[in-house]
């Protein structure tokens, strides 16, 4: 989505569908016919770095993100707010993953972090941890406990669209629509 443009959305796999909760489900469908005012993404995420910033959403998956870097579809996320999950990643991994996105310097400049469901990657805390030792040395709001990425609680997510982490508050919001008034 950095490169083109485009607002994406970052949510359940088809073939994941039937494992969402209810809330899940209609909040996909919600989200993708417009009925959803998708403005407040997430509320009560776990601070692990205070602070506020403004920037495009980007990420995903992280081994996907990190199998991209040095290749013409890498992004460079400075300036953003930058969304990672993962699944049956051990967070030695995940600490190996960050380690080269940042050794690369695509991580360097971003706005902000929030860390969403590493499914089957350790315990939340374990990750929490790899995280805050990756970041310790940039001076960002980091949340992490985001309902996205694998799970019963994988939420729908516009990427490519402004929006603002108040890790303060625990709290990521859209600045504008994910749709602009579309019609078919």
């Amino acid at each position: 989505q950095l490169k083109t443009g485009l607002v994406t959305f970052h949510g359940p796999m088809v073939t994941t569908m039937a494992k969402l909760t209810g809330q899940g489900r209609q909040m996909w469908c919600d989200t993708l016919t417009g009925k959803r005012d998708v403005s407040a993404l997430f509320t009560d995420l776990r601070v692990l770095k205070a602070g506020s910033a403004e920037g495009i959403i980007a990420g995903g998956n992280l081994a996907t993100l990190c199998h991209m870097v040095g290749t013409p579809y890498g992004a460079d996320y400075a300036g953003v707010i930058l969304m990672i999950e993962d699944v049956g990643e051990a967070p030695y991994r995940v600490d190996r993953m960050l380690t080269q996105m940042k050794l690369a310097g695509v991580l360097d400049g971003i706005a902000g972090l929030v860390v969403g469901r590493f499914e089957d990657c350790g315990r939340f805390d374990e990750i929490d941890e790899v995280v805050l030792e990756r970041f310790s040395d940039m001076d960002i709001p980091i949340v992490s406990g985001a309902p996205f990425g694998h799970g019963p609680e994988n939420m729908i997510v516009p990427l490519g669209v402004p929006a603002r982490l108040d890790a303060d508050l625990g709290a990521l919001s859209l600045l504008e629509p994910a749709f602009t008034g579309i019609t078919i």
